[in-house]
């Protein structure tokens, strides 16, 4: 897998979306190479710094941020539950 998807991620000012998609298709292990980029950018930068394109794409939408919301607050609960929070 190569590091320039990881790059785009933590220096957002000097590559773009657009640079991170482009590179992601240049791998040939994109499954892994999307998962890994989007963790990583979902972590630094948060839900809203996804673009509102790519949300407005996602089938099913209404349901895929129900199920996010739900599991984020679960792993909260398990977090607080577990003396870690």
């Amino acid at each position: 897998m190569t590091l320039l998807p990881l790059l785009c991620v933590v220096n957002p000012e000097r590559y773009s979306y657009s640079k991170i998609l482009e590179t992601v298709e240049l791998d040939g292990n994109t499954a892994a190479t999307i998962a890994v980029t989007c963790g990583m950018a979902g972590w630094m930068l948060g839900a809203p710094a996804i673009p509102e394109t790519w949300l407005a794409a996602l089938p099913r939408r209404a349901e895929v941020e129900d199920l996010a919301s739900r599991f984020a607050d679960w792993c909260l609960d398990q977090w607080e539950s577990h003396g870690a929070g």
